[in-house]
């Protein structure tokens, strides 16, 4: 079943969800190709919804294939998929469908990256002050906003739903089977351009499971203009994940562990071993311009060395809990990593490492001396900043063919 952010697929049986990852479902554009997104399993397992990252789906003509055979959608109980019914497993799934174009006003609200108990805040305002706002695409002449939206309370405490500074009119809030309805009318037109009208003031329930996800469903959405008509307009699901932003591997802390996953899927890996079915994106996205980068990294970096960043906070002690607790097979809480004091000095004058050149007449070093020796200075401070920037630059040539090694020795 499509969906305005990318689509549901339910099957006859308990899903694994376990081991669900990107690759189990691909949804392509004709024109716009892969589109980037996650897989969020349904309450009951029996089925999940592929969310786009960004925005709705734009026009286009879409397939989706829902990934079958070992490394696929399996069900909990060990079947395999038997995508195309023809009574023998093994086959994916493909479902075709058209996103028409037409001009039509987007109510949506941002994915959420937090942790239980924090206060949920704009992921993409990760300064501060912001709570979850409910943003119009086009808001020119709106009169009257109304919603519903769909949420599990375990995992989201809903605490208030209000009108955002600089708004006039009043707003009704109404308890519904799943969630909350709500219905904002303003004492004058809205201005032409984007506009958050409508904020939400929450936070992270505090026994939410650490790693868990939802979708956040804007649905039964309505918009009136300025003479009450009823605009065309479609809601933008969003994403929330109970956990740190930049927990790559998902174990309630920071450590270069983390920044290591970030590096590896900017150089081409599918996914964060810890979010296998999360766009990476939603995880590593620290400066909230909704895309995964060398800066992000280089901020995290910065951050695990020492250095003073507002935007992260160190992840505060979390009893371990699903994912993490498996790993390590127990419930001890875990402390923030201490940071330490180390900075790349840049004007340090290179040392050759003892025993990486050999002397005429001299004893080799050993394979294993060898070996540490070629390998450990990719691992230096300054080899991963110079990396990191040399990946920043718009270059050609011998820079650009450096940079290629450089990477790929990290």
């Amino acid at each position: 079943m499509p969906t305005d952010s990318g689509v549901q697929v339910r099957f006859d049986l308990a899903v694994d969800t376990a081991s669900l990852d990107l690759a189990d479902a691909v949804l392509k554009g004709a024109v716009h190709g892969a589109m980037r997104g996650s897989v969020v399993p349904d309450a009951d397992r029996q089925g999940f919804s592929f969310v786009r990252t960004g925005g709705a789906l734009p026009a286009d003509s879409y397939t989706l294939t829902v990934r079958s055979g070992p490394d696929g959608v399996r069900a909990a109980g060990g079947g395999t998929l038997d995508g195309d019914r023809d009574g023998t497993a093994g086959d994916a799934f493909n479902a075709f469908f058209s996103v028409p174009d037409r001009e039509i006003v987007s109510v949506s609200i941002p994915d959420v990256v937090r942790s239980p108990s924090e206060a949920v805040v704009d992921s993409n305002a990760s300064l501060g002050g912001l709570r979850l706002p409910v943003a119009v695409s086009q808001a020119e002449g709106i009169t009257r906003v109304a919603f519903t939206l769909r949420f599990d309370p375990a995992l989201l405490d809903l605490k208030d739903v209000r009108l955002a500074q600089g708004y006039a009119g009043t707003l009704n809030r109404t308890a519904v089977a799943g969630g909350v309805r709500v219905e904002a009318r303003f004492q004058a037109p809205l201005g032409r351009g984007p506009a958050s009208p409508v904020e939400l003031v929450a936070q992270v329930a505090p026994d939410a499971p650490y790693g868990a996800a939802q979708v956040l469903d804007l649905t039964d959405v309505e918009l009136d203009g300025a003479d009450g008509t009823a605009l065309a307009v479609r809601g933008d699901e969003a994403v929330q994940i109970a956990a740190h932003l930049l927990d790559a591997n998902g174990d309630g802390q920071y450590s270069s562990a983390d920044l290591q996953e970030m590096l590896a899927v900017l150089v081409g890996a599918g996914g964060f071993t810890g979010f296998p079915a999360i766009d990476p994106t939603l995880i590593g996205d620290l400066n909230g311009n909704g895309k995964l980068t060398t800066l992000d990294a280089n901020r995290f970096r910065q951050f695990l060395a020492g250095q003073a960043r507002q935007e992260i906070s160190a992840p505060p002690l979390l009893p371990l809990v699903g994912k993490a607790a498996a790993r390590e097979g127990g419930t001890d809480t875990i402390a923030p990593q201490a940071q330490v004091t180390s900075t790349v000095a840049w004007n340090e004058t290179w040392a050759a490492r003892a025993g990486t050149v050999t002397a005429p007449g001299s004893v080799a070093p050993s394979a294993s001396a060898t070996a540490a020796a070629n390998t450990d200075w990719t691992n230096a401070p300054w080899a991963i900043d110079l990396a990191q920037r040399m990946r920043q630059m718009s270059s050609g040539g011998a820079l650009r063919t450096l940079s290629k090694t450089l990477v790929k020795k990290l």
